[in-house]
């Protein structure tokens, strides 16, 4: 009994010895991230699709928690109007802060001065998948692959 319990010891020691945690593995995700997409958004009232250039600037990684902001420009139509609280706007600067998940692929992450959410996937160690949704009453959402520039 004392062999055959033996190896499942030293499994079970090795595992919880060589696992992840969080503070260690956690991807280096300082930098700037970019993309191009479409949005589905409320403008003045009505559901628009609208073109987007997107940045993430993830300026602080401390473990699992990090602190940043995100940047937004209206590529097409130029004049399409997007909104930060109440405020219209063509471009913005939003910041957020996050945490990345147990399985250190998973983000998420808060607006700090609006209403948006953010939850994006490491897909390696220079692309993420970010979706963004933010409710009422200015409701948008889009979801795109993030190529780090820096």
């Amino acid at each position: 009994m004392k062999k055959a319990l033996f190896p499942v010891l030293v499994a079970v020691y090795a595992l919880g010895v060589s696992g992840p945690t969080l503070a260690q593995d956690t991807a280096d995700l300082a930098g700037t991230w970019t993309a191009k997409t479409n949005v589905l958004l409320i403008s003045d009232g009505k559901v628009v699709e609208a073109e987007r250039e997107y940045s993430f600037v993830i300026e602080r990684v401390s473990g699992a928690l990090i602190q940043g902001y995100r940047a937004w420009e209206a590529i097409s139509p130029p004049d399409q109007i997007g909104y930060v609280g109440e405020e219209q706007l063509t471009q913005a600067r939003e910041p957020f802060i996050g945490v990345v998940s147990a399985d250190n692929e998973t983000i998420h992450m808060v607006e700090t001065e609006d209403r948006g959410s953010i939850m994006a996937r490491i897909l390696g160690a220079n692309q993420i998948e970010i979706i963004y949704t933010e409710n009422a009453p200015h409701a948008v959402v889009h979801s795109a692959i993030y190529s780090r520039v820096d």
